[in-house]
């Protein structure tokens, strides 16, 4: 792989029509063979940062998490490599990071509460109908109105609407 930097339009133009990938090919198939090799029970507290010239690079949630995938990393490195039908992972390197919880094949995090709406302040009430009294169209001005305080009442209280 290239370690030049590319050109935005290239970026562009790999993305738009697939032509002159820029994406090593073999990074989904890994990304595959670890989903195959790597225990679900692991797999929550790891996150993949990528491949680079043979080794892998993890980031590990916990110390827990990073003890347990030692004694399997060998196995893991094999079974990865097997399912590849070449020695691809010649080593894996963990880290400690932060992993984000995922659903399982989902993109987006989860959360395991809704944020909950409070109350808006009598002043920040009357700065929302101050900010809006100068739209003319009374029904942009509704929307507008009822879209702000729905912004509002889910951010935190400390964040002050008022200079």
């Amino acid at each position: 792989m290239n370690k030049e930097i590319l050109p935005f339009k290239a970026v562009v133009q790999e993305l738009l029509t697939g032509k002159d990938a820029l994406v090593d090919p073999l990074i989904p198939a890994v990304i595959d063979a670890w989903i195959q090799a790597v225990p679900e029970s692991l797999r929550s507290g790891i996150y993949m940062e990528g491949i680079r010239e043979g080794t892998l690079y993890l980031s590990v949630s916990n110390p827990v998490v990073g003890q347990q995938f030692q004694f399997l990393k060998d196995s893991i490195r094999g079974k990865i490599n097997e399912t590849l039908g070449k020695p691809v992972v010649k080593t894996i390197r963990l880290k400690p990071g932060s992993v984000e919880v995922m659903s399982p094949g989902r993109k987006e995090k989860t959360d395991s509460t809704p944020p909950r709406p409070r109350s808006l302040s009598k002043k920040e009430k009357l700065r929302i109908q101050h900010i809006c009294a100068e739209i003319k169209d009374p029904e942009v001005r509704e929307r507008v109105r009822a879209a702000m305080e729905k912004s509002r009442c889910y951010e935190p209280a400390k964040r002050s609407l008022i200079p």
